[in-house]
């Protein structure tokens, strides 16, 4: 159904509207006698009837809306998308009054604004919750569903000739702020968008330059925005957001924010100005983002104020590691002033929390597999059996043999100035890996591990081990176990 505006056919101002006069409406009556019209009694019912003509009043007021109407969807920018309704007083009324005029628009307004990427738009339309009967409701989730989903296939097929054309808006902030709207109503989709994402993600190294790499990780940042009710998952893709943003975006040429791209060009005094103001800021704030490292890395070592040699169960090494790993992430790369207490080689670094790793500097009988600290720092491993987690450290350069078995895991925690106290961690130049368990080990040969440098640490400052930087012998099979994956799954069970 087409809207039939009063004003445009019969040259009214909105005052005529507002106020209609007997001898304005008598003349309109018979210039619509005059036309070759089939809805002449619905014209002049609509405008006799004082709440009828008070919807036309308001669609005349809201020239945006008006617009929208009539499909002049590139019109939609000029304006800011507010809904003035003061000239209404039944407002359930209006949704109904619309229905038909915007009903069988959505689909060609929805399809055009994704196409030109203005979510922006969009999100401030369906913020308008007066335009929208639950019938027009139920069609924008049917066909913002269909959204969620094409881009859960074409990921999970790996369509990835261009995804920057074909699922461009699951990068875009305000698509999430989009199904906000509606949430819960799209959390089992979102959730699944979201494993998807991370499934292509973990595929990369996170030093690869791949266009994909770049476009999923833009997209876990802006799926920050969302508005998960699992307090356990919405903490885990805010964290994974957060370490992402650092290889999203090469801030070097361009920022992106939702579908705004602001280039950098600046002449050369004021990037000089930008570099010395960063520095001091960074002199500024060194000590107070150390100091929250360890109040969160104080949350997770709990078990250290213990005089009792606890061992951790396999929830509490999940919490552990991964609050490990945030503080590695935030960790200055600027070596600070060495402490006097130093940490004795090959000895266990948790004493509190963990059992030693079983060790020796030369093969024996039952120790056979040898581990090879070659990454340019020191180096800690922790080593995951049944029931119990074990840890060792390994200065620089230095290798020790330890006995490992299959379905048994290892996790390598790398740095320098390891400080032992109520925090034990490493100060500078950390980097942390996932969760590696073997699956195969043919004692038969000789075994080796050997932990390599790994550009990653230094060129993009993601602080991670990557499993192209862990080098085994023929006889040894490693498979990754994402520690952001099991984390979630940890906080799942335990957040509610």
């Amino acid at each position: 159904m087409k809207y039939y505006s009063y004003i445009d056919h019969f040259n009214l101002t909105i005052e005529d509207l507002i106020n209609l006069s007997p001898y304005k409406l008598k003349e309109i009556t018979h210039e619509v006698d005059a036309l070759d019209l089939q809805n002449k009694t619905t014209i002049i019912s609509g405008l006799k009837d004082d709440v009828s003509r008070s919807y036309h009043v308001t669609i005349e007021e809201n020239p945006w809306l008006k617009d929208l109407f009539f499909k002049r969807f590139d019109q939609l920018k000029k304006y800011k998308i507010e809904l003035s309704v003061e000239h209404i007083s039944y407002l359930s009324g209006f949704k109904l009054f619309i229905e038909p005029y915007i009903k069988h628009i959505l689909p060609e307004l929805i399809q055009h604004l994704f196409d030109k990427n203005e979510l922006k738009i969009l999100f401030q339309i369906l913020s308008q919750s007066v335009l929208f009967s639950s019938g027009c409701e139920m069609i924008i989730k049917n066909l913002l569903k269909n959204k969620v989903n094409y881009a859960v296939i074409y990921l999970g097929e790996n369509l990835i000739e261009n995804p920057e054309q074909n699922i461009k808006y699951i990068k875009n902030y305000y698509f999430y702020e989009i199904l906000n709207l509606y949430e819960p109503y799209f959390k089992n989709e979102l959730l699944k968008l979201y494993d998807t994402i991370t499934e292509v993600f973990d595929q990369f190294d996170i030093d690869s330059k791949h266009p994909l790499f770049r476009f999923v990780s833009q997209a876990q940042v802006a799926f920050q925005k969302s508005q998960i009710d699992d307090v356990a998952t919405k903490l885990f893709i805010d964290n994974t957001a957060e370490n992402a943003k650092e290889y999203a975006y090469d801030y070097s040429s361009e920022t992106e924010i939702g579908s705004v791209k602001v280039p950098f060009q600046r002449n050369s005094v004021i990037l000089v100005l930008g570099i010395t103001a960063i520095a001091i800021l960074m002199s500024i704030f060194i000590l107070s983002r150390i100091e929250q490292s360890n109040k969160e890395y104080e949350l997770s070592q709990k078990e250290n104020s213990s005089p009792k040699k606890t061992r951790s169960t396999y929830d509490n090494r999940i919490r552990f590691y991964y609050s490990l790993k945030r503080i590695t992430h935030r960790t200055q790369e600027i070596d600070p002033i060495p402490r006097k207490t130093e940490i004795i080689p090959f000895s266990n670094p948790y004493p509190k929390t963990f059992n030693i790793i079983k060790s020796d500097t030369v093969e024996s009988e039952n120790l056979k597999v040898e581990i090879k600290n070659k990454i340019g720092s020191d180096l800690i491993v922790f080593k995951m059996v049944k029931g119990k987690d074990e840890s060792i450290y390994i200065p620089q350069n230095k290798t020790i043999f330890i006995s490992i078995n299959p379905l048994d895991s290892i996790l390598f925690y790398s740095g320098k100035n390891f400080e032992t106290s109520k925090f034990s961690q490493f100060k500078s130049h950390t980097a942390i890996s996932d969760i590696f368990k073997l699956r195969k080990i043919d004692k038969a040969t000789m075994s080796e591990i050997s932990v390599m440098p790994t550009d990653t640490i230094t060129s993009r400052n993601d602080n991670t081990i990557s499993m192209k930087n862990i080098e085994t012998t023929d006889n040894i099979v490693l498979t990754k176990l994402s520690l952001d994956n099991l984390y979630r799954a940890y906080y799942r069970k335990y957040a509610n």
